[in-house]
């Protein structure tokens, strides 16, 4: 088994394994996490049954487990490639980075444990084309990060790629487009590219400005509320664009007294 091939990201309660051949995704203990991260450092089963007082039995077991997920996920997947190769949704991650550090965030500042950086060209290129030779259709293509704003000249490249293949009678269909972000980014080439291209957005808030500068701050510490604020101004103002709110609740909302009816 390749044990690169497995991705791991890094949570607060859970964590992820992603296997991205069969696209296999699965939630795992710290426990579990540790023994997969020594896996890809290559470190024996009897190492890793030394250093962290396991049987060696049970890191077997995990093992099997895994292979076991993706044999399943590889299997599901085969079967609708047989017979459905539409798909509603699909979400890019276009930047490894955010210009945010919010202090609950599971994306580590948006790094993901790894370094920062934002989708090259020839990547985007490689998306697109694995999404025109994958599928019969895709509803939606979602951009996310990170903090996709940071990247908008790959985010414009995709979907005139994708646009590029409708016209040219590569693809029947050009999916909407969509964009999860922070909403702290704004400016004359964000705009027009949000009018252009995208469908619907959701943005990150957490409430009222007092409870959103708890956690959702820059890297010197300042709410990022007021930019928020005068992002969705600027987007109710300059589009008829629908948007989405996402808050993060949290032990500070309880101790504000603010109730989750509040937040909404």
């Amino acid at each position: 088994m390749n044990y690169n091939e497995l991705h791991l990201i890094k949570g607060i309660n859970s964590n992820v394994v992603f296997h991205q051949n069969s696209f296999m995704i699965i939630t795992v203990n710290n426990i579990v996490f540790q023994v997969i991260l020594l896996l890809k450092e290559n470190i024996s089963v009897s190492m890793i049954s030394k250093l962290m007082n396991i049987k060696e039995s049970d890191i077997l077991f995990v093992i099997q487990s895994i292979k076991d997920n993706i044999v399943k996920a590889q299997n599901h997947f085969t079967q609708e490639q047989k017979t459905n190769k539409i798909i509603d949704r699909i979400t890019v991650h276009v930047a490894n980075d955010c210009n945010l550090r919010c202090k609950y965030c599971y994306a580590s500042g948006g790094s993901y444990n790894e370094n920062r950086g934002l989708m090259s060209v020839e990547t985007a290129h490689k998306f697109v084309d694995f999404c025109v030779n994958q599928f019969d259709k895709i509803n939606s293509v979602v951009f996310f990060g990170g903090e996709p704003m940071l990247n908008v000249e790959i985010m414009k490249y995709i979907c005139d790629l994708f646009k590029r293949n409708y016209t040219e009678g590569v693809i029947s269909y050009v999916p909407k487009f969509g964009i999860i972000t922070n909403g702290t980014i704004i400016n004359a080439e964000i705009i027009s590219f949000i009018k252009n291209y995208i469908s619907n957005m959701t943005i990150s808030i957490d409430g009222p400005k007092d409870i959103n500068d708890e956690n959702r701050v820059y890297r010197n510490g300042k709410g990022s509320y007021n930019s928020i604020k005068k992002f969705i101004q600027t987007i109710k103002k300059e589009t008829d664009i629908p948007i989405l709110y996402e808050a993060t609740y949290t032990k500070q909302h309880i101790d504000k007294k603010y109730e989750i009816n509040d937040i909404s």
